[in-house]
């Protein structure tokens, strides 16, 4: 199943501290803008959802991905997502914001 990049906040951080220290283990490069998009409860948890951009192309580290991509609109509603993601990025989709250039 696919989901989104993130993870818990650790101790001393705050939630713009965790996506950034998320995106470089798991994505191997650093966040060039960032803005809040939407908080989710899910299943009793709050998952806080941010738009970022990143500084380069990633290059995810393997231990955490099987695989990964970009994926338009459409191919998004045919995959099987963990938890709520499936639905996190169809609101990003929703909104009408013009995605990042790669």
């Amino acid at each position: 199943m696919w989901e989104m990049v993130g993870g818990k906040i650790e101790d001393g951080e705050n939630s713009l501290k965790t996506i950034r220290r998320e995106i470089k283990e798991e994505l191997g490069t650093k966040i060039k803008t960032i803005k809040e998009f939407k908080d989710y409860n899910y299943r009793n948890k709050n998952y806080k959802v941010f738009i970022i951009k990143l500084s380069e192309e990633p290059k995810p580290n393997t231990q955490d991905f099987s695989d990964w991509g970009w994926f338009s609109e459409n191919e998004i509603k045919n995959f099987k997502f963990a938890l709520n993601c499936k639905k996190r990025i169809l609101d990003y989709f929703k909104k009408n914001i013009t995605p990042h250039p790669r």
